[in-house]
């Protein structure tokens, strides 16, 4: 049977544990209609849920949600298979089938969608084409590997180039960035050729407004690695809003209109040289360690580190007024003050230190994620 894969939008104040007990209603009913719901996707803070079933046709589909809960889905596409497979072969599932992240957290299906391509692979075929098939083996294997090493998954091969797609920001910005530096290290071919990448990428959500699995997303992507120079990674805006926070450096490069894209795009050049090669181009020192700072302290807003740092300090300044006020009229000792004092010095890495590791949440104290782990879970 035909599988299909839905979208329910403006779920906004509808929980994981809500949506979990409305797929299992799926579950109850479905056998009426000869559907099968398999799995499901949930992105609570955009409010968006999505759902694959196999059955007979859509519309059977709907009848199930009609049925069981009344969530009747905004669309629903019919999808192939393999493309499921390919762009969520790394993805994990519960016990019912809702998608999870790798630390148990709802996967809201976005994905992040990279086309490589070999910018001089023309140039050297045309001089030598053994050359260039080593050339294209070369780009291949690095590709091949650096997705392994990265939790990105082959989609399929373009002839020139990969495309490729990841459940995390930082990991694919990540992997871009390594693909180039490998590829710029290796002698690849006996010539001394090495592949000279073009990188474009782009991210979104499998059904928009083309009716077919993430195919805005694709064609975004594949345009925007066209439009990329020798070596350089060119990424949407949508993903360079995601990627913001993390080390990695974002320069906007401006709009531009792409084939078959009506609206112009603002595209973001990722800055991917190692710290060697930055050295070789003559960066100087202090901008590097303007750079470790600039991401420790984007790391210590994130971790909300220094608001509390400034809360911490005027509640302890109101304190020690409060104190010098009444310590002596209550008859306490003068080292009283001072003891109230050494408390509340002594109280602020502790204050600090559990800011960064712990988040205040209606569920209780939660353990602050990682950026990477962030990523996962908003894709």
């Amino acid at each position: 049977m035909p599988l299909f894969m839905d979208v329910h939008r403006n779920l906004e104040g509808v929980t994981a544990e809500a949506l979990r007990a409305a797929h299992l209603k799926d579950v109850d009913v479905q056998e009426r209609f000869n559907v099968q719901y398999h799995k499901y996707f949930f992105n609570q803070a955009t409010g968006t849920a999505f759902c694959l079933a196999e059955g007979p046709d859509a519309a059977a589909c709907h009848a199930v949600h009609r049925e069981s809960h009344g969530l009747i889905a905004d669309d629903i596409i019919e999808v192939q298979p393999e493309l499921v497979e390919a762009f969520f072969a790394t993805t994990r599932y519960d016990d019912v089938g809702a998608a999870v992240t790798i630390d148990g957290r709802p996967d809201g299906a976005l994905r992040v969608i990279m086309f490589t391509e070999i910018a001089n692979y023309t140039e050297v075929a045309r001089a030598d084409e053994d050359e260039a098939v080593r050339l294209l083996q070369c780009h291949d294997r690095v590709v091949r590997a650096v997705l392994a090493e990265r939790g990105g998954h082959e989609v399929r091969h373009t002839g020139e180039g990969i495309m490729a797609c990841f459940s995390s920001v930082s990991a694919a910005v990540n992997a871009a960035a390594a693909i180039q530096q490998r590829c710029r290290s290796q002698g690849g071919a006996s010539a001394g050729h090495h592949p000279v990448l073009r990188i474009g990428m782009s991210a979104g959500e499998p059904v928009e407004q083309h009716r077919d699995l993430f195919g805005a997303v694709v064609n975004t992507a594949r345009r925007i690695c066209e439009a990329a120079e020798p070596g350089q990674i060119l990424v949407s805006a949508a993903l360079r809003e995601l990627g913001l926070g993390k080390a990695t450096r974002f320069h906007r490069v401006g709009e531009r209109l792409l084939k078959g894209i009506e609206e112009a795009q603002v595209l973001y050049d990722v800055e991917w040289r190692s710290e060697h090669a930055v050295r070789e181009a003559g960066e100087p020192p202090l901008r590097r360690a303007a750079d470790v700072v600039r991401g420790l302290w984007g790391e210590l807003l994130r971790r909300r580190v220094v608001k509390v740092a400034v809360a911490y300090g005027i509640v302890l300044f109101a304190i020690l007024q409060v104190a010098q006020l009444t310590l002596e009229p209550l008859g306490l000792p003068a080292w009283s003050y001072t003891l109230v004092l050494v408390l509340g010095l002594l109280g602020l890495p502790l204050a600090l230190v559990l800011a960064w590791a712990f988040d205040v949440t209606p569920a209780g104290l939660e353990r602050t994620a990682t950026a990477a782990a962030r990523d996962s879970g908003s894709g």
